[in-house]
């Protein structure tokens, strides 16, 4: 569904978070006022970490409807569930438990995650219910980092099973480049490229190469 790319660069660290929050407010805005809820693909690591502490905040956490946002997630690490690897370990701490955010909204992995096949089978069975229930083709926003290899969500460049998927949503992923080198569930890029509007995050010099590419 992603059409037009656009490129935008912010010196400063901390508005470069409070720019993406004041697009999410209004993107959600948006989406409620035309379809009465909003959903968004959150993603892991240490990148977003700032972005969900803003959003928790004053004032999008009064500003934004929540009680209408459907959260989904990225990608996730197999490892057990209070691990600090976990993403949702992040996301819980820095925006769900924050925000008082209800069950229901939220539309994640599976705690158990030994089993990568199994999960993302099951994950991929969660998101296609929602979209079918609510008659949508694909997340409003998708958020995704994006690393100095290229990988974005857990698509690595060596795993090429994931890379070159066209069908499903979801897939276990495993690369031994990846830090840490365990295994994954991930959103494909036929999940991902559905979205209305995807947004990578970028911080630092050592990701300007890659972003150029």
């Amino acid at each position: 569904m992603m059409n037009n790319i656009e490129i935008v660069t912010i010196k400063n660290r901390e508005n470069l978070f409070k720019k993406i929050a004041s697009h999410i407010s209004e993107l959600a805005e948006n989406e409620i006022r035309n379809k009465n809820f909003f959903t968004i693909a959150l993603s892991g690591g240490s990148t977003p970490n700032p972005l969900y502490k803003i959003l928790a905040d004053s004032p999008y956490n009064k500003e934004i409807q929540w009680d209408k946002v459907h959260f989904f997630q990225v990608d996730e690490r197999s490892v057990p569930i209070n691990d600090n690897l976990r993403n949702l370990k992040s996301i819980n701490d820095l925006l769900i438990l924050p925000l008082h955010l209800d069950k229901a909204n939220l539309h994640f992995f599976d705690d158990d995650l030994a089993d990568t096949g199994s999960s993302s089978i099951k994950y991929e069975n969660k998101i296609n219910n929602f979209f079918s229930y609510n008659k949508i083709a694909g997340f409003d926003l998708t958020l995704l980092g994006i690393g100095e290899d290229g990988h974005t969500a857990s698509i690595f460049p060596d795993d090429l099973k994931t890379v070159n998927e066209t069908e499903k949503f979801v897939l276990p992923a495993f690369s031994k480049n990846a830090n840490p080198p365990v295994k994954r569930v991930t959103i494909t890029l036929p999940l991902i490229n559905q979205s209305k509007f995807i947004y990578f995050i970028a911080s630092g010099e050592n990701k300007k190469k890659i972003i150029k590419k």
